[in-house]
């Protein structure tokens, strides 16, 4: 279960790609198309990030009431339901309305027009905007990994507490983790085949966002 956790990393890391384009783009006002494309491109891999979590962990214990929650959360939020109507607009309608840009002090501030189609839409630079609501994917993120850390964090997963409780073998876990008994097989204790898969293992690096936003961390 762990392995999925790079899923939901990769997606998360796609979406700060993004964004930081648009933040570059911001430092002169011939980038406006670019941004653009950049901001259409953070609007749909940031809707897709409670999609991946629920592919991912939908088959864990208490996940399902857990989302139910975490969707309640965004569907009260007027920002982010604002952030899921321009994701719609743009990847069905072809259309972001990023439409104006102030060019002051060498900068370029980026705002959304809004030609009343939208219930509400920030009044603010739409960078601004969209680091909150990236913030508010990750507290979300953030609270899953205080629910379901001994599942996907790898630093617990692999651990020799975390595999007792499971009643897993160390050779099992290797059979899920590769497919085949990479270490057991050359006869290795099972402390030192744990450690060899918690050198080797993917960790995730997700906590370097959670701090970048100013997020809880897990």
């Amino acid at each position: 279960m762990a392995n999925n956790l790079t899923i939901l990393e990769h997606k998360l890391f796609e979406t700060d790609f993004f964004l930081d384009k648009i933040k570059e783009s911001k430092k002169s006002i011939d980038t406006k198309r670019h941004a653009e494309y950049y901001f259409s491109a953070f609007l749909s891999s940031s809707r897709s990030v409670t999609f991946v979590m629920q592919s991912a962990f939908s088959k864990l214990p208490g996940f399902t009431e857990w989302y139910a929650t975490s969707q309640d959360i965004l569907k009260k939020s007027e920002l982010a339901r604002f952030f899921v109507e321009a994701r719609n607009s743009s990847q069905k309608e072809g259309t972001t309305y990023f439409n104006i840009t102030r060019f002051y002090q060498g900068e370029t501030s980026f705002y959304f027009s809004n030609d009343g189609e939208f219930k509400f839409a920030p009044k603010d630079d739409m960078v601004v905007s969209s680091e909150q609501y990236f913030g508010l994917l990750l507290n979300i993120v953030s609270d899953f990994f205080k629910q379901f850390g001994d599942h996907v964090d790898p630093k617990k997963y692999y651990s020799m507490d975390k595999l007792k409780e499971r009643g897993q073998t160390v050779k099992q876990l290797e059979y899920e983790v590769w497919g085949y008994d990479k270490w057991t097989s050359f006869g290795l204790s099972d402390e030192k085949v744990l450690d060899y898969i918690t050198t080797w293992m993917y960790i995730t690096n997700i906590d370097s966002l959670f701090e970048k936003y100013k997020c809880a961390s897990s």
